[in-house]
């Protein structure tokens, strides 16, 4: 018997968070970058208006030119205009594109948990989008947020340069105060981003912890172990609270310290302004201008100290979901197969093994439509031989070909599954059997319900497939629900059909009606079953029980 090395689905290292967020942005790089434009054209005219009312002080009131005046008001109300102009534009091309980036990430979030399973994440590809669902919107609100924090940034550049021209003495008074700011920019990003790190990670523990909780309550009341998860549970919300508050009050602190220092400089402004307007360095209109850019200064500062706390998380964020779902190595191109001819394929395994099951050395072939029936105990490797047959789950040793050709540990779309837990998404029992295939005509419908007895249900309930399903499906019974996944799958006509006890939930008649019924189907099949009455049915049959491993004769 031949045998391969074991082979696992790989993973990159998670990226850099920086690297995250940059291909966020490079999602809808040309929408950012015209709200970038549009934000600092929205910046300039605010930059633009205390000059123009300092020419008209100057000229219109101190001049008592009332032509002037009236001119400068028009300029001023044209810069208005053009303001509210340019802010509509930045947020269109802000908000939308930061809507966007967050589906985006989500698609892509949840792509890479699909492929990432395999490789050992621990959590469905369900769970690992769902916990981190509030870090992608974190990320793609950064993308709203940058357009104005940029032109904030080029707008305090054009406020130094104007100021400077107008006195660097005056310059001096506003902008020394201000330097702090700077400083404490820098200690408290440093301080925020561990603190946020620190919350993210005693929140995420939390959550785990009750959904653990919740989810295995009859285990914890039969171990006694109630008091014991209390315990764990008072030390979790603890330490959450705690690592809440610490960010809490760090995210606080920084904004009344710019509304400080803003105030300093106004004052110093006042002071210096009224020594230079009395030895007439300066004009009045030019105090009026200087004032007005320390009342603008602040909102500049406290949006510049919001984009880092913002930048901060985002760059937490980042560096959560990389942990949380790892980079899956590009995906090798798919095997050529020949066309598949109206039975099927041809399936054969070749000496599989697989590690932890009593699954060594197995050999299968299966003919282009045959149900295959193979027959094993609940601890015999079922669901482990349907993850490899589908190739969702490399073996510890051998080959699995289809029509051959090596497809081991290749998923396929050729190849479908149906398990017994029979999953259905919300929505109405039709939406849920022609999930895989919308645009399936009424005739494959109907054959495929027919064919897995998923017609008797229709018969029971209200409005047929029109039904609403809850979540879950909970309204059905487990048998039901089961005949309506396998009518999903039939409907989805795949070449191959792999199913894990399918029939687990239904009666002894309704079982054979449905084994039968994917007979007539006349497609290869992979009946996978722990009821010796089930297996009979098929048109073959291989028993891995142990002592009683043998492949059953045509029937």
């Amino acid at each position: 018997m031949r045998t391969q090395r074991t082979r696992r689905a790989r993973t990159t290292p998670a990226r850099s968070p920086l690297r995250t967020l940059v291909a966020a942005y490079r999602l809808r790089g040309r929408a950012v970058l015209a709200g970038w434009g549009f934000g600092v054209g929205w910046q300039g005219a605010q930059v633009l208006a205390p000059l123009v009312v300092a020419a008209a002080v100057d000229q219109g009131i101190v001049g008592r030119d009332p032509w002037a005046l009236g001119a400068w008001s028009a300029v001023l109300v044209g810069l208005c205009v053009i303001e509210m102009t340019l802010t509509a534009l930045r947020h269109r091309f802000a908000i939308i594109p930061a809507v966007q980036i967050s589906l985006r990430l989500r698609e892509d979030l949840l792509a890479r948990a699909h492929r990432a399973e395999p490789a050992g994440t621990g959590r469905s590809p369900g769970d690992l989008v769902a916990r981190s669902t509030s870090d992608v919107d974190t990320v793609g609100g950064m993308v709203d947020f940058t357009p104005s924090t940029m032109a904030c940034l080029v707008s305090t550049a054009a406020v130094t340069g104007t100021l400077v021209l107008i006195d660097p003495l005056l310059a001096a008074a506003v902008l020394v105060p201000l330097l702090p700011v700077g400083i404490a920019f820098w200690w408290w990003s440093r301080r925020l981003q561990d603190a946020a790190r620190a919350a993210q990670r005693s929140a995420a523990a939390l959550s785990t912890l009750a959904e653990a909780g919740l989810d295995n309550d009859r285990i914890v009341h039969g171990m006694g172990a109630v008091g014991a998860l209390h315990a764990r549970w008072d030390d979790a919300v603890g330490a959450a609270r705690r690592d809440g508050l610490r960010l809490g009050r760090l995210r606080s602190l920084l904004l009344p310290v710019v509304e400080l220092l803003r105030v300093v400089a106004a004052v110093a402004v006042l002071l210096v302004g009224a020594r230079l307007l009395a030895a007439d360095r300066i004009s009045v209109g030019e105090l009026v201008a200087a004032a007005s850019y320390v009342v603008y200064l602040g909102p500049l500062l406290s949006q510049i100290g919001a984009f880092v706390a913002e930048w901060r998380g985002a760059l937490a964020s980042a560096a959560r979901i990389e942990s949380a779902v790892p980079q899956p190595h590009r995906a090798r191109t798919g095997p050529e197969l020949p066309p598949a001819g109206p039975a099927g394929r041809h399936l054969r395994a070749e000496g599989l093994t697989v590690a932890g099951t009593r699954i060594h050395g197995l050999d299968l072939d299966i003919a282009p439509g045959t149900v295959c029936a193979v027959l094993g105990g609940t601890d015999d490797g079922l669901p482990e031989l349907a993850e490899v047959l589908t190739g969702r789950r490399a073996p510890d040793g051998g080959r699995v070909r289809l029509d051959g050709v090596d497809v081991t540990g290749r998923p396929l779309a050729e190849i479908g599954e149906v398990g017994r837990s029979a999953f259905l998404f919300s929505g109405t029992i039709g939406e849920s059997v022609t999930f895989a295939r919308p645009d399936a005509s009424h005739g494959d419908v109907a054959a495929a319900l027919a064919r897995s007895r998923a017609d008797e249900v229709l018969g029971v309930v209200p409005d047929g497939l029109g039904t609403a399903l809850p979540p879950g499906a909970t309204t059905l019974s487990g048998g039901q629900r089961q005949r309506i996944a396998l009518a999903r799958a039939l409907v989805a006509d795949p070449t191959v059909l792999v199913c894990t006890d399918v029939t687990a939930a239904l009666d002894a008649n309704t079982a054979s009606a449905v084994v039968r019924g994917l007979r007539d189907r006349g497609r290869t099949t992979v009946l996978l079953t722990t009821d010796p009455q089930v297996a009979g049915w098929a048109d073959r049959e291989i028993d891995l029980r142990p002592g009683e491993r043998s492949e059953g004769v045509p029937r």
